[in-house]
């Protein structure tokens, strides 16, 4: 929960009850009310922090943008950079931003006021189909195949070249004529994956 702002905290004598004190009693007033402010700063500043995020990209890479992802802490969403109260102790903090997610533990404990670094790193993947043809199989061509990878989105990489798709489980379908049609189970989890594919003739076309 995000505390009140000092300013909504009310000292134990108004103004008006200060504009119509004897001199004496004013100064009383404004003295207990000071009192008052100092004693409430330093329990603010004991259970209080003033903090904000930052998200850091990937290395060498240049498109990244902190101001496209959404700080979401303990539910709340903020953006880089963005300044705010909050009770110190453990959260929640997880970032909502697309092709990227974030490293470590969302669990953070705040325990003072500070900006707070949140790393990034892409969630897409580079996949490279590779084709590995039958010995002395002259007619293999693997150019003419029609290769499938579909996950949560369907996508239709080349031979030999890579192809960026989010992280997820994958079904690897390729198909070429006069050989079988080969399916593979793929999950990715690394920068990079080089998915080797062995094709096998069809019987009607040994």
């Amino acid at each position: 929960p995000t505390p009140p702002p000092m300013e909504a905290t009310t000292p134990p004598h108004s103004e008006a009850d200060i504009m119509n004190a004897d001199p004496e009693t004013a100064r009383r007033y404004r003295r207990e009310n000071d009192e008052y402010r100092d004693q409430i700063y330093r329990i603010n500043d004991h259970f209080v922090a003033k903090v904000s995020f930052s998200l850091t990209g990937p290395k060498k890479d240049e498109d990244f943008d902190e101001n496209a992802g959404t700080i979401m802490v303990d539910g709340d969403g903020h953006t880089s950079g963005d300044e705010f109260s909050i009770l110190k102790g453990p959260h929640i903090v997880e970032v909502e931003m697309e092709n990227c997610k974030r490293t470590g533990s969302p669990r953070l404990s705040i325990t003072k006021s500070q900006n707070y670094k949140i790393p990034m790193v892409s969630s897409m993947y580079d996949v490279t189909i590779k084709f590995k043809g039958l010995q002395g199989d002259e007619e293999f061509d693997a150019d003419s195949a029609t290769i499938t990878l579909a996950g949560d989105e369907e996508f239709s990489p080349s031979n030999g070249e890579p192809e960026r798709v989010p992280q997820g489980k994958y079904t690897l379908t390729v198909e070429m004529e006069g050989y079988q049609t080969f399916t593979k189970a793929v999950s990715l989890g690394s920068a990079k994956q080089d998915i080797p594919v062995a094709m096998k003739k069809a019987k009607d076309a040994e």
